[in-house]
C-alpha cells in the first residue's frame, strides 16, 4: 500500500547513501539525481529538474495522463504549476502570442494612453443643453403665491 509519507520531502541529502535513496524515491538514476543548492530555501531532497510543460512533450506518444502528457510516477519540476499549459512559459511566449512581449504590452496600454487625453479634454469642455425659460400653464398669471387671498 502506497502512503503519502513515502513521498514526503526529506532534508537535503548530505551523504552519498542519502542521495541514492532520494534518487530511488523520485524514480531517477543516481547519476541523474541533482538536488537544489542548499541555500536555506531549498525544497529538501526534491530533484532539480528542467522545467517543461505539455507543449514540450511529444504529441504522438502514449501517456498515462493524456491531458497533461505525463506518465505515472514521473518526477515533475518543483514549479510544475507555473509551467503547466496555462501557466507562464518563457520558451513558448513567441509561439503562443506570435508577437514579442513589448507589442503585447503596448496593446494592453494603448487604449489607456489614447482615451486618457480624450476624457481629460472632454472634462474641461463640458457640453450641456442650454437652460430654457420656465414654463407655466398660463404665462403672465400667478399660479401660486404666499400673499393672503383678497376677500
Amino acid at each position: 500500500m502506497w502512503k503519502s509519507v513515502q513521498k514526503k520531502i526529506a532534508h537535503w541529502p548530505v551523504y552519498p547513501p542519502q542521495r541514492e535513496a532520494a534518487a530511488k524515491k523520485y524514480g531517477l538514476l543516481p547519476e541523474d539525481y541533482k538536488p537544489y543548492e542548499n541555500d536555506g530555501n531549498a525544497p529538501g531532497d526534491f530533484p532539480n529538474l528542467e522545467p517543461f510543460n505539455e507543449v514540450h512533450r511529444d504529441p504522438y506518444d502514449v501517456y498515462d495522463y493524456g491531458h497533461t502528457k505525463r506518465d505515472y510516477n514521473e518526477p515533475i519540476p518543483w514549479s510544475w504549476d507555473m509551467h503547466q499549459s496555462m501557466g507562464y512559459d518563457e520558451n513558448q511566449q513567441w509561439l503562443r502570442y506570435n508577437e514579442p512581449r513589448w507589442r503585447t504590452l503596448l496593446k494592453f496600454i494603448a487604449p489607456v494612453l489614447i482615451l486618457s487625453p480624450l476624457v481629460y479634454i472632454g472634462d474641461m469642455y463640458k457640453y450641456f443643453h442650454p437652460m430654457m425659460p420656465k414654463q407655466y400653464p398660463s404665462n403672465g398669471l400667478e399660479n401660486y403665491t404666499f400673499d393672503p387671498a383678497e376677500e
